[in-house]
C-alpha cells in the first residue's frame, strides 16, 4: 500500500507542478482537428507542428541552459527585457525550421532562396529582440576572457549549419524506397534531429558570454579551474532527438495505426511537452513567506438576562465560538519566513569560489519551535503545503507555575481533513455543540513533539489568561537568497502581550 501511495503522490505532484504544460498539451490536442490538410502545419513529416509545439513550450517554460552568472552577483531585471528574451526563444524554433527547409530544397534554388530569405528575416528579428532586451540578466562584473562576438558567432553559425545539413541529408535520402509515414526516421531522422537542435537553440539564445568569463575568472572553491558542464546541452539536444526517435520506433514496432501522419500529431506534441518538463523543470523555492492574521470569532451576540438565568443545558445564542471557517480578521499581520527543507539553494550548492563573505538568512525559529516545510515522508520530494513545527524540548508551548496553575495553552484548529484521515473519531466542546472530526483539533502540551499546520489553520494561544488567535496563510514562495536574507524574523512580542 505504501508503494501505491508513493506512486499516487508522485503523480499528483508531477501534475501539480506542471499544470501549465498539461494545459498546453490539452490545448494543442484540441486545436489539432481544426487544422486543414493544406495547412503548412499539417505537413507529412510533422516538423512544422513539432516546432510550433516547442515555440509554445518555450513561451511558458523556456530558460537558459548551463550554470548562468556568478551566484553572488545581482542580475538586472526589466519587464520589457524579459518579454524580448521570451520572444527570441519563441521565434528560434521557427527560424530553425526555415533553415531546415532551405536545406531540403537546395536542389531547387528558387524555393531555397525564398526559404532562406524568410529564415534570415526571422534571424534578424531574433537578433533585434536580444539587443532590445540586453539589460535583462546583465551583471556588473565583466572580466577578460573569451570574446562575446566570437562565442556568439560560432554558436549561431554552427546551429544554422546543423539545421541546413540535416535538411539537405533528409532531402537526399527521401528518394529511397521507404514508406515514410510508417517507418519515420528509420534511415535518416532529419526532422527528429531538428527537434534536438531547436531545444539547444532555445536554451542558448539568451545566454551570455560574460557569465562564462565570470566563472572562468572566479574558479572553484577548492582552487581548481572552472570547466563548463556539457551534460545539460547534450541531454537537451541529443536526448530529445533519441527520445522522439524511440517513440516513433515503438509506434512502428507495434503497428499502431497505418502510419504516423498528422492525425497522430498529438504524440510528438506530448513528447515535446514532457521533455520540456524534464529539461526546464519548475523551480523549487528555498523558503515560503507565510502570514499570521490575528482573528476574532464571529459570535458575541448573547442576549442580556432579564429575570432568571438560563439552565446549563441550554446553549447560549451567539457565544464566542472559534470556527476556522467563520472568523473575522483584524488589521494586525505578522510575517513569518519558513524555509523549504528539501530545496537546494543554488548559491550554497554552486562549487564556484565566492567573491566575498555573505550574511546568512535568518534562522527558521519561531515562538512555537523549529519550523520547516519538510519533505514528503514517502516521495522525499520538496513540498510547501504542510508546515511542520518541531516542539520537542520547547518550553513555550505550555507551562505551569507553583500550584499547578497553567500559564500557557495552545490549541490548533484545522478547517479541513487531509487525504487519508478518518472522520470516525468525533469530539465536541459542549453537549449542544456539533461534533467535529478529532483530527481537526490538536491540543499542544508538554508531550507534543510535532505540530503540522496547513493553509487556513487557526492557532489559539493563551498566555497568562489572555487568549489570541492567529490564522495561517501560506503565501508566495521565495527563490532568491537575497530576498531571504533581508526578511524580518518574527519577534516574541508579536504574539504575546507583555
Amino acid at each position: 500500500m505504501k508503494f501505491l501511495e508513493k506512486i499516487r503522490r508522485l503523480i499528483v505532484r508531477a501534475v501539480r507542478v506542471n499544470l501549465d504544460l498539461l494545459a498546453l498539451w490539452i490545448l494543442l490536442t484540441a486545436l489539432q482537428p481544426s487544422i486543414t490538410p493544406d495547412n503548412p502545419l499539417a505537413r507529412h513529416d510533422l516538423a512544422p507542428w513539432t516546432m510550433a509545439c516547442l515555440s509554445a513550450v518555450a513561451f511558458l517554460r523556456g530558460k537558459i541552459l548551463g550554470q548562468g552568472p556568478h551566484r553572488m552577483l545581482t542580475l538586472q531585471h526589466s519587464a520589457f527585457g524579459r518579454w524580448c528574451h521570451r520572444a527570441a526563444m519563441v521565434l528560434t524554433p521557427i527560424a530553425l525550421l526555415f533553415w531546415y527547409d532551405t536545406g531540403r530544397y537546395l536542389d531547387s534554388w528558387e524555393s531555397a532562396e525564398a526559404l532562406m530569405s524568410t529564415a534570415m528575416t526571422f534571424s534578424v528579428v531574433i537578433g533585434v529582440a536580444l539587443v532590445l532586451g540586453r539589460k535583462e540578466g546583465r551583471t556588473a562584473w565583466n572580466p577578460r576572457g573569451i570574446r562575446s562576438g566570437l562565442l556568439w558567432g560560432t554558436g549561431v553559425v554552427c546551429i544554422i549549419l546543423a539545421s541546413l545539413t540535416v535538411g539537405y541529408l533528409e532531402n537526399l535520402l527521401e528518394a529511397l524506397p521507404l514508406d515514410r509515414p510508417i517507418r519515420r526516421g528509420t534511415i535518416f531522422p532529419g526532422d527528429i534531429l531538428l527537434l534536438g537542435i531547436a531545444f539547444l537553440g532555445v536554451g542558448l539564445i539568451t545566454g551570455r558570454a560574460k557569465h562564462l568569463r565570470q566563472r572562468l575568472a572566479a574558479g572553484l572553491k577548492d582552487g581548481s579551474p572552472f570547466r563548463p558542464k556539457m551534460f545539460p546541452f547534450f541531454f537537451a539536444s541529443l536526448g530529445s532527438a533519441v527520445g522522439l526517435w524511440g517513440l516513433y520506433f515503438l509506434q512502428d514496432f507495434f503497428r499502431i495505426g497505418i502510419g504516423l501522419d498528422f492525425d497522430e500529431a498529438f504524440i510528438p506534441a506530448a513528447f515535446v511537452v514532457a521533455w520540456a518538463a524534464v529539461v526546464w523543470p519548475p523551480r523549487t523555492p528555498i523558503a515560503v513567506t507565510c502570514l499570521l492574521h490575528e482573528v476574532m470569532p464571529t459570535g458575541g451576540g448573547d442576549a442580556r438576562v432579564e429575570k432568571t438565568a438560563n439552565p446549563f443545558e441550554m446553549p447560549p445564542e451567539g457565544a464566542l465560538r472559534l470556527n476556522p471557517l467563520k472568523i473575522r480578521r483584524v488589521r494586525s499581520i505578522h510575517p513569518w519566513l519558513v524555509p523549504v527543507k528539501a530545496s537546494r539553494i543554488d548559491y550554497l550548492d554552486d562549487p564556484i569560489r565566492p567573491l566575498w563573505s555573505r550574511r546568512e538568512p535568518p534562522l527558521p525559529y519561531h515562538i512555537l519551535g523549529h519550523a520547516n516545510f519538510e519533505s514528503d515522508t514517502l516521495t522525499k520530494q520538496a513540498q510547501w503545503d504542510r508546515l511542520t513545527i518541531r516542539l520537542k524540548g520547547q518550553d513555550d508551548a505550555s507551562g505551569t507555575l507553583k500550584g499547578s496553575a497553567r500559564t500557557k495553552r495552545l490549541v490548533v484548529l484545522r478547517p479541513y481533513l487531509q487525504p487519508g484521515e478518518s472522520r470516525k473519531s468525533q469530539i465536541k466542546t459542549y453537549i449542544w455543540d456539533r461534533t467535529v472530526p478529532d483530527a481537526t483539533v490538536q491540543i499542544v502540551d508538554a508531550n507534543t513533539e510535532t505540530l503540522t499546520l496547513t493553509d487556513g489553520c487557526v492557532i489559539v494561544l493563551s498566555t497568562e489568561g489572555v487568549a489570541r488567535a492567529f490564522e495561517l496563510e501560506i503565501g508566495a514562495p521565495v527563490y532568491e537568497l537575497n530576498e531571504a536574507i533581508g526578511f524580518r524574523p518574527p519577534q516574541l512580542e508579536d504574539y504575546v502581550k507583555v
